[in-house]
This record gives C-alpha cells, sequence and structure tokens, in this order.
C-alpha cells in the first residue's frame, strides 16, 4: 500500500494563509482596475440655458455592524480597524452603520462581503444612498459658469481619487509614500478649484452659493486632516484613515445635497 505523506501543521496553516492573502491581493487588483476604468466616465456637469447641474449617483455602503446608539457604535468601530474597515460611522434611519468602506459598483460591494464572510465570518450588510443632482440656475458670466461646472463635478471625482489610492494601497500598487505623494495631488487639486471658486463668487450674496462655499471649506478641512495623517483609531492602518476620510468627505456632500 503506498503511503500517504502528511505536512507538518505548521506548512499547511502557511499554505492556507498565503492562499488566503493570495485571493485577497487578487481581488483587490481586480477591483483596482475596475475603477481606474471606470472613473474615466466621471458624471459630468451639463448646461441647459443658465442652468448648471450635474447628474445624480448612487454609492453602496458595506456596514460591518450597527446600533441604535452613536457612542455603542463609535465603541464598536474601533474592532474592525485591524481589518482594513473606515470605521466611520453613518446614520441610516434608526441605526448609526460601521462603514468599511464605500463602492461605486454594487458588484464590487458584493465580492468584499463575501470576502469578508469566508475569511474572518462576519457578517455584513450592503446598503445604498442615492446622492441627488446638483444645480444651480442663478445668472452668472461665462467665466463663472466654466469654475461653477468644474467645482461641481470635484466632489465626485475626488472621493474615486481617494477610493482608487486606497485600493491600490491595499494590493501594494502603491506603497506608504506614493500613497502620501498621491492625496496631498488630489488636495492640491480640489482647492486649487475652491480657490478659483473663491475668486469669482466672493461678491455674489446667493444663499445656494454661500452654501456651496460652506460646503467647500468643509471637505477642504477633511483632506487636510487626511493629508496631516492624524488618525481617528489608535493604530489605525493607513488605508483604513482614507477608507475613514473618504466616506466623511461622501457625508458632508450628501448633506449639502439634502439638506
Amino acid at each position: 500500500m503506498e503511503k500517504q505523506v502528511l505536512l507538518p501543521k505548521k506548512n499547511k496553516n502557511l499554505k492556507k494563509v498565503l492562499l488566503v492573502c493570495t485571493m485577497f491581493f487578487i481581488f483587490s487588483l481586480c477591483i483596482c482596475m475596475s475603477c481606474l476604468l471606470s472613473s474615466v466616465i466621471i458624471p459630468s456637469s451639463t448646461q441647459v440655458g443658465n442652468n448648471l447641474s450635474t447628474p445624480p449617483f448612487k454609492l453602496y455602503f458595506l456596514s460591518l455592524n450597527k446600533s441604535q446608539l452613536s457612542s455603542s457604535a463609535k465603541t464598536l468601530a474601533g474592532d474592525y480597524i485591524s481589518l482594513g474597515a473606515g470605521g466611520y460611522i453613518w446614520k441610516k434611519d434608526i441605526h448609526y452603520h460601521i462603514i468599511s468602506s464605500v463602492f461605486e459598483k454594487e458588484n464590487d460591494a458584493i465580492l468584499v462581503q463575501n470576502n469578508i464572510k469566508v475569511n474572518f465570518n462576519l457578517d455584513s450588510q450592503i446598503f445604498s444612498i442615492d446622492f441627488p443632482a446638483l444645480s444651480y440656475s442663478g445668472d452668472i458670466d461665462n467665466e463663472s459658469k466654466k469654475v461653477l461646472a468644474k467645482t461641481l463635478k470635484a466632489f465626485y471625482q475626488t472621493y474615486l481619487s481617494l477610493f482608487d489610492i486606497a485600493i491600490s494601497l491595499d494590493t501594494n500598487v502603491y506603497n506608504d509614500i506614493s500613497a502620501r505623494l498621491a492625496i496631498n495631488g488630489v488636495y492640491t487639486s480640489f482647492n486649487s478649484i475652491v480657490k478659483d471658486f473663491e475668486t469669482l463668487f466672493e461678491n455674489l450674496s446667493d444663499q445656494y452659493i454661500l452654501k456651496l462655499e460652506n460646503t467647500l471649506k468643509d471637505e477642504v478641512k477633511v483632506l487636510e486632516s487626511l493629508c496631516s495623517g492624524k488618525l481617528v483609531y489608535d493604530k489605525q492602518t493607513f488605508p483604513s484613515l482614507i477608507k475613514y476620510r473618504y466616506t466623511e468627505f461622501l457625508e458632508i456632500y450628501h448633506n449639502f445635497l439634502t439638506g
């Protein structure tokens, strides 16, 4: 009878870990390529007469846990940081959700959800958030219209850029230094758009414009916090911090749209 050769338990465990890591790397790389391709097609601003607008869009949030109390959700969030989750607390209906990450495509959210279940035996929930169309119908000159159109488009572009950086860092396409440099580039680009907006609209006492200006300032603060590397949770990884900040960035934008 042929003898069966048994591998030492330690080697079996090592093989299992390597297999899981390899699968996760390949999966994340696929998402990265998908996002890079999809980010080429960005909802653009359109103009009809004096009206400027951006189309509505929907994003998919992966929630790892939830609570009816904000304080409880924040306490629980720290437990998920080691998994690479962002840990941002997003209130939907009566619950405060601990958000791992936010996806442009539902299928990507489902793939990550399944991966978390297989590798960590964690149940999670996916829910969608609608971002309504953003529009302005005031009477402004052509140069101001161009700057405003660029400003309206910048929110979604910035989220996509930060999402791509987080994925690239997770998959080792970026290292820590290159990711930080890329984030500095995102901040510089967004801040430049804000400065142009402030220059052209500083004397316009329009309530919509004033509200937009305050929202832009809040978004700049989020990006500045990300650039500084200031952690939200103890022992938070940089990919986790990026996910936290882009979810915070999205909430400020969503509040502007729906407030």
